[in-house]
């Protein structure tokens, strides 16, 4: 028994050349990919090498180009031709269908597999002196092999060769900040900055500024250049922007509201909105999201603008449907963020409410969803108001982190100041504040 003529396996060039041509055009449509494929499921051996390029560089931080591909592709001494690159984005219709190329060469590819199984399974069949009680297993598990999963188990190998890649990255680029920064040192010091992939649940009492710190720090995320979307569904885009626009431009919410600006204040308002709409934050205010949609329209938004982070204003807003009781609701909701962030590898600050009993007590059991949001949040922080007063008179507000996923710091605690008609937080340090 002959192995089959390899020449004849089944295979779309078309395909692997359409999907490989829209990661070059669109780097962020790899994710949606990368659902479905990995490097050993493409035929033609130099797409699979720039696939495991696309994987690499992916792994490592480094954006997806023409040159960092044919750089990488070098240093494994693997013959470059950045021509058949520039072939591949010019021929490829458009990279909004990425998913669907990706779904064409799996589905050539445990074609592939099956022809292998079998003729693996005929020729020991035809082998009288093997066992078959040993070759069926084995056959068995090629078969199983070649079903696709979007879900995929893997050996610890290769996790470890993701967190090889992370390492080394971190150790050639050593930083304090290892996340997305907040813009509140004590904040960026405790967490290391937002984390992709994970849920920041931010409570408080009411009117202690939950959506004013949240608000401040994707702003400042946004002012770094990292992208993400806020999801407002409590207050108007005009409510939220305009307090925004105060802390931007020094002008008074008060004095936007009545009208009592003078020419330099205007002047500066118009400066402050020329420098946000630079900004890459994008915006909604619509009232009927849902954990379901949440999740279709960031994966729209990683696509076309490589978003990083997003906001949920609040979670209990969330128009998710559930029969049993409302916090049962909510941990269920939080449960859903959670997947959102790890799936899409993304950062959350999603703001939610306390109980009466945690505004009186404190701790996590005052976190309104109850155990199940506990467990499901990666940090969970508390914002309750003070007696005190800064020395200029600025009211102190304590954010008190009650749990973490990863920490070393010696203290969860973060005192911040917010002075009145001022919309933004400032952090208290030891020698601004009365005893």
């Amino acid at each position: 028994m002959t192995n089959f003529d390899v020449n004849t396996l089944p295979h779309s060039r078309e395909a692997e050349s359409a999907v490989i041509g829209s990661v070059l055009v669109y780097p962020a449509a790899y994710y949606e990919a990368a659902k479905y494929i990995r490097y050993d499921d493409f035929y033609i051996v130099r797409n699979k090498e720039i696939w495991q390029a696309f994987e690499h560089l992916t792994r490592t931080h480094v954006e997806i180009d023409i040159l960092t591909v044919s750089s990488y592709l070098e240093s494994k001494n693997q013959e470059v031709d950045q021509n058949y690159l520039i072939e591949l984005i010019s021929s490829t219709p458009t990279a909004m269908h990425a998913e669907h190329y990706a779904v064409e060469v799996g589905k050539f590819s445990s074609r592939r597999r099956a022809l292998q199984a079998a003729n693996e399974l005929a020729k020991a069949a035809y082998n009288s002196e093997q066992d078959i009680e040993q070759f069926i297993p084995k056959y068995v598990t090629s078969l199983l092999d070649m079903i696709k999963t979007e879900n995929r188990t893997m050996h610890i190998r290769d996790i470890l060769s993701k967190v090889y890649d992370d390492v080394e990255y971190r150790y050639k680029n050593p930083q304090e900040i290892y996340g997305i920064p907040t813009g509140i040192a004590g904040i960026d010091k405790l967490t290391g900055g937002l984390q992709k992939g994970e849920l920041f649940l931010l409570s408080g009492e009411p009117g202690v500024g939950k959506s004013l710190l949240a608000m401040q720090i994707a702003f400042h995320m946004a002012k770094s250049d990292r992208p993400g979307v806020i999801y407002e569904l409590e207050m108007s885009g005009i409510q939220t922007l305009r307090r925004t626009l105060s802390v931007e431009s020094g002008v008074g919410v008060r004095n936007m509201k009545t009208g009592q600006i003078n020419d330099g204040q205007w002047y500066e308002i118009i400066q402050a909105i020329q420098r946000m709409e630079a900004y890459p934050a994008y915006f909604s205010d619509s009232t009927s999201w849902n954990t379901a949609s949440l999740r279709a329209d960031l994966v729209r938004m990683k696509q076309l603008y490589s978003v990083e982070w997003f906001v949920v204003d609040y979670l209990r807003l969330l128009k998710d449907k559930f029969d049993g009781k409302e916090p049962e609701r909510i941990g269920i909701i939080c449960s859903c963020l959670h997947d959102i962030c790890k799936d899409l590898d993304i950062g959350c600050i999603a703001i939610q409410s306390m109980t009466k009993e945690g505004m009186r007590d404190g701790g996590l059991t005052g976190v309104y969803g109850g155990s199940e949001q506990a467990h499901a949040a990666d940090i969970i922080a508390l914002m309750t108001k003070t007696d005190k007063r800064s020395l200029d008179n600025a009211e102190m507000v304590n954010l008190k982190f009650e749990k973490f996923r990863e920490s070393d710091s010696d203290t969860n605690l973060v005192q911040l100041v917010k002075k009145p008609g001022f919309p933004a937080f400032g952090e208290l340090t030891k020698s601004s504040y009365s005893k």
